[in-house]
């Protein structure tokens, strides 16, 4: 029986060539879809599960004045961890990326962690050469990566050879396997915290600081000692600004993607983007499906004859039922394996599109395995079982009458199906109208400062910082340049979080804001307009002790003359000599908030350059050849300050371009199922067609009767769509501080779009149908 009923499959498969291969074609698109959607998933939800003891590591982070934030104070075994018997380690780690030289060579691509001795402790690292114990223990040792010792030294083994960062001269003391993709923090470079002796004169936020708890223990009891502890050395810090302050843990395998306070080592997930790519993938499936039941549903009407014939002479309705389901699970079987061939096509580009290297490994992944034997189970039931069941229902002598033309049943649910399946298809094209033009706001919005023609050069070493006053005079005669200014912060990047209160209101008063610290020129390189006041301007000694805020923090202070007061501010005296306009500092998913600006410039980590020059690279030369008369071995490394602006909104276009795929994807499958739908329905009314032309029905008559019944489907399905959609998208453009207005262009396209290709697949079966001779319509009737 079981071959018999596969030879009938095959046999139906072939008398059905074009419309079986819709289908399986269909249904294997939705099925590579979900593989790739469940590969991603599989990867996003793995982050740091390869520390063996990923399950004991928490992080800890710190809350002062509403404010959280990956940082905590500078930790010791004397301060917390021989406090609490439940802490078996803890590490802290500081990163800080900078220029690497070794000969001729200067590399600046890498990224650098420096870290305590028990960081090997906590997590895993494999080490290929040298020992870690004596790798992270010895003064001014570097640890790197295999892939990085390569690209420097043409080598993995490179024990023992030196390298000089900042003017000092490092030896290398181990090699590690580089990390997975799937660790939450990356890093090229490991450095001993002791070979920069003044990472432990930082008294504020400015380690990312890991806790291992011992096994067998209780997690909840040893969480809670640790913040006790924690909580007394941050609040002895902050208390003194008046700030309320505390500290928090939370998993290591929560950060990648459940953390609300973000990732600072490594990129961070988004576990939205995985439900809504998980729901785009399931929609896509379902699409498909609807098209199977339909279709399958149809075929098999054709065929009642021969149903009720086999019932007639014997056959009982179980025996239909598993030859009904053995057919969709066969076609589900092959529909499965190319999805699988199809989804290993197109893994590269979808590598692409989400930034990651996934590889599939079948037989080595038993998660990837069962789902895959779901996908079967599940498409291949739920495409057979409706058919199967209403089919087969009928008695005999019903199906030998023909007695069935006047049920509605299986219309009705055809109709459903088209419905939802538009729904879907609707809803898809207006959501990808609506994110493509909030991403397209989001790249063009007016800032409040003007970052084209802007370039920030960072990865500045020590003789090109030391020597900033003469390289702007060198850089001055360069004529394509109007501006030069330099900061401690990256435009758009992290801002150091201050705080301060007004001169002769108490310490408890203290205002909370971001600080950015600048040279002069800044506000006119970046094109940042003034309310009130005046610029830091070159060689001012005033400006020394002088402060700029924006209106954010202006508002704030909320007094009668904001210019001209004096504020307590690190332990200083400073006087607002100026109120910029409020401009984005961050992303615009973030509000404006309160930012000062000062001029006392720590570390000069970016040059900024204002010119007027369409030559990007001819200026990149003239600039690094002047700043090699300052540092011979100086490699410049240029940043375009709009089109790093513009990347803060890869997630958006990311989403978008996905949206869009997933959206065409929908259509395609939509409009090739309604196209085999509305054949095999105009093939049922042949007879209809053909008396109706005899009675002297025009082509336009019989047109319009058939693109009526579709075009009604259609509609209501755009009626359903336009408030699931809103809701969507209206919840989405919630995480964002400036976004558009949902108007109703998009809704009007995506259904038009969709009417009218619907419209024009139904008309051309009609329009053929019409053209036939009457005659032959009627011949077999």
């Amino acid at each position: 029986m079981f071959w018999h009923n596969i030879k009938l499959t095959l046999r139906n498969l072939y008398k059905n060539l074009t419309n079986s291969t819709i289908n399986i074609l269909g249904l294997s698109v939705g099925m590579a879809t979900v593989i790739l959607i469940m590969l991603y998933v599989q990867n996003e939800l793995s982050y740091d599960l390869f520390n063996s003891k990923h399950e004991r590591i928490h992080r800890m982070y710190s809350t002062y004045n509403g404010n959280s934030g990956p940082r905590c104070m500078r930790l010791t075994s004397e301060n917390f961890s021989s406090k609490i018997p439940e802490v078996e380690e803890v590490t802290q780690v500081y990163g800080f990326d900078q220029p690497i030289n070794y000969g001729k060579n200067r590399f600046t691509e890498f990224t650098h962690l420096y870290v305590d001795s028990n960081f090997y402790k906590v997590f895993d690292l494999e080490f290929l050469y040298g020992h870690p114990q004596k790798a992270l223990s010895k003064l001014n040792g570097l640890v790197l990566t295999d892939e990085c010792s390569k690209i420097i030294f043409g080598e993995i083994n490179s024990i023992g050879k030196q390298v000089t960062i900042n003017e000092s001269t490092y030896t290398v003391e181990g090699i590690i396997k580089k990390l997975p993709v799937t660790s939450h923090y990356e890093f090229d470079i490991l450095t001993t915290m002791e070979s920069n002796p003044w990472l432990k004169d930082l008294a504020s936020l400015e380690f990312i600081t890991y806790v291992l708890f011992n096994k067998n223990i209780n997690t909840e009891l040893a969480i809670n000692k640790s913040l006790a502890v924690y909580n007394q050395i941050i609040q002895n810090w902050f208390n003194k600004y008046g700030y309320e302050s505390y500290g928090n843990l939370e998993p290591l395998t929560d950060i990648h993607l459940h953390s609300e306070i973000g990732n600072y080592l490594g990129d961070q997930g988004d576990i939205v983007s995985i439900l809504v790519l998980s729901t785009l993938a399931l929609l896509v499936l379902t699409i498909a499906l609807i098209n199977f039941i339909n279709i399958m549903t149809v075929q098999y009407e054709a065929k009642m004859g021969e149903i009720g014939l086999r019932k007639a002479i014997g056959a009982n309705r179980i025996e239909l039922i598993k030859q009904f389901l053995g057919s969709s699970f066969l076609y589900s079987f092959v529909s499965l394996i190319l999805g699988i061939i199809l989804s290993e096509i197109f893994l590269n580009k979808f590598n692409n599109l989400i930034h990651r290297n996934i590889t599939p490994e079948y037989f080595h992944n038993p998660s990837l395995l069962f789902g895959l034997i779901g996908i079967f189970v599940f498409t291949g039931f739920l495409s057979g079982v409706y058919p199967a069941l209403y089919l087969t229902k009928f008695d005999a002598a019903e199906i030998i009458k023909g007695d069935l033309t006047k049920r509605k049943g299986s219309l009705s649910f055809t109709k459903i199906l088209v419905i939802v399946q538009f729904t879907i298809s609707i809803s898809l094209i207006s959501n990808l109208l609506i994110i493509r033009q909030q991403t397209n706001y989001l790249e063009s919005a007016d800032l409040g400062f003007q970052p084209n023609n802007v370039m920030g050069i960072i990865s500045l070493s020590q003789p090109i910082r030391r020597s900033f006053p003469a390289i702007k005079e060198e850089l001055s005669n360069i004529p394509e340049i109007q501006f030069i200014s330099a900061s401690d912060h990256f435009p758009g990047g992290g801002a150091s979080g201050q705080g301060f209160y007004l001169l002769g209101q108490e310490q408890s008063s203290s205002m909370d804001c971001a600080e950015y610290r600048v040279q002069a020129d800044y506000f006119e390189t970046l094109g940042i307009e003034f309310k009130e006041g005046h610029s830091f301007k070159e060689g001012n000694k005033s400006d020394r002790y002088g402060i700029i805020i924006n209106e954010a923090a202006a508002n704030m202070i909320n007094t009668k003359h904001v210019l001209g007061s004096k504020i307590n501010y690190a332990d200083t005296i400073y006087t607002i000599q100026g109120i910029v306009k409020n401009f984005h500092f961050r992303s615009l998913r973030s509000k404006i908030t309160p930012l000062l600006f000062s001029n006392r410039c720590f570390g000069l980590y970016t040059i900024l350059i204002k010119h007027n020059t369409k030559n990007y690279k001819e200026l990149e030369i003239k600039i690094e050849n002047a700043l090699r008369k300052f540092d011979p071995s100086y490699n410049l490394n240029a940043i375009n300050v709009e089109k790093r602006n513009r990347s803060r909104y890869h997630q958006e276009r990311r989403t978008m371009k996905i949206a869009m795929y997933t959206s065409i994807l929908s259509i395609i499958i939509a409009l090739v199922g309604l196209y085999s739908l509305s054949l095999f329905m105009i093939q049922k009314r042949t007879k209809e067609i053909g008396i109706r032309k005899i009675t002297g029905a025009s082509i336009t008559q019989i047109s319009k009767l058939f693109l009526g019944l579709f075009s009604k489907w259609i509609l209501i399905a755009f009626v359903i769509a336009i408030p699931i959609s809103w809701i969507c998208m209206n919840q989405w453009l919630n995480g964002f501080a400036r976004k558009i207005d949902i108007g109703v262009l998009p809704f009007l396209i995506s259904g038009s779009a969709t009417l009218l290709i619907a419209l024009l697949t139904v008309f051309y079966h009609t329009w053929k149908s019409a053209n036939q001779n009457p005659i032959e319509s009627l011949r077999y009737e």
